[in-house]
């Protein structure tokens, strides 16, 4: 035996943890892929397929039955830990060279408390967060008024058009923001609603203003705010999961893209969309209540205008040719076959 055995620091990486990390990362490098090779809109469909990464990984931690923490381990000389009369002996290791030289290691250690108390405090933060943004989009609806029967007659009709266009039934109520907040969003659970400001009425040609209607249109009939809703609060969940983040980030800016494909097919003019949004955008930059700013960005979360934009420039070079949506049969095929690859991983 060997008495001067160094001591080793070993990191065991059977837990749940390290599963949700494996299954994220798998699933979310696969959805990608799969997501570029179907290429055409797939409505509800499409955006299930790329919520995979945020739900799978809970999944497989769940069914997984081991512990919950990575386990740190230190391996010391069988003396040390004699000596030291320790009460967290877990295991005993013989180790030899070969040429007769050997030592008998002793394994201790316990799953690491400040990992749990790390994960739950960032975790704790994002869900705060969220619920701080929701209190603010709550008291926005309410301060938000109805349409004028005459003023919004042309903005109602172009709305019920756009509706019965996709499918949309019943169409969605539309509401008046409050004159210090700028914009358009979809909101609603189970019967969506439009919430338009009044500068974007007034500063939109006919044209434009039907162009951001069938984008906030499309959303609401591709179920795309209880989606994103569900995301958001997976992914603040994981909020230590980086993977987490990529994955919400990457659904996000998949579901507007679709947005705007749509509502380009229907008005069959992805300009006007373009023009509209940079309108919006101009207006929203404008706001000078940072506060309300910052919270309603938790729960509408922005993507690239400069990414839609180009997106839209693009579909208008290719002189308006517009491809129909895939068949959910055809999502529901890759969704299964990342959901078997990431319970494999």
């Amino acid at each position: 035996m060997i008495s001067a055995s160094p001591t080793i620091l070993a990191v065991e990486v059977d837990s749940a943890w390290v599963v949700i990390l494996v299954v994220s990362l798998t699933t979310l490098i696969a959805t990608v892929l799969l997501r570029r090779f179907i290429s055409r809109p797939g409505g509800i469909a499409s955006g299930l397929l790329l919520a995979l990464p945020l739900l799978l990984p809970i999944v497989a931690a769940a069914i997984y039955q081991g512990g919950v923490l990575p386990e740190i381990t230190v391996l010391k000389p069988i003396s040390s830990m004699v000596q030291n009369r320790s009460e967290s002996l877990l295991h005993l290791l013989f180790l030899s060279d070969g040429n007769g030289r050997a030592a008998l290691y002793a394994f201790y250690g316990s799953a690491g408390a400040w990992i749990f108390v790390i994960g739950v405090a960032v975790s704790a933060f994002m869900l705060v967060r969220r619920l701080c943004g929701a209190l603010v989009l709550r008291r926005l609806v309410s301060r938000c008024t109805a349409p004028d029967p005459e003023r919004d007659a042309q903005v109602l009709f172009v709305l019920q058009h756009l509706a019965v266009s996709v499918g949309l039934c019943p169409a969605p109520n539309l509401l008046i923001l409050p004159g210090d907040v700028s914009g358009a969003f979809a909101v609603g659970l189970r019967r969506g609603r439009i919430l338009l400001s009044r500068d974007l009425v007034e500063k939109l040609d006919d044209d434009e203003l039907a162009a951001v209607l069938a984008h906030e249109v499309a959303h609401l009939k591709a179920r795309d705010v209880p989606m994103m809703l569900a995301a958001g609060l997976l992914r603040d969940f994981l909020a230590w999961n980086p993977f987490a983040h990529i994955a919400f980030r990457r659904l996000l800016t998949e579901r507007e893209l679709e947005a705007d494909r749509r509502a380009a097919i229907v008005t069959r003019s992805p300009l006007a969309l373009a023009s509209g949004l940079l309108t919006a955008c101009e207006l929203v930059r404008g706001q000078r209540n940072y506060v309300r700013r910052g919270a309603l960005a938790v729960l509408r979360p922005r993507v690239s205008v400069t990414r839609r934009v180009r997106s839209l420039l693009a579909m208008a070079d290719e002189g308006i040719h517009f491809d129909g949506p895939v068949r959910g049969g055809t999502f529901l095929i890759a969704a299964l076959l990342v959901a078997l690859l990431g319970l494999e991983a």
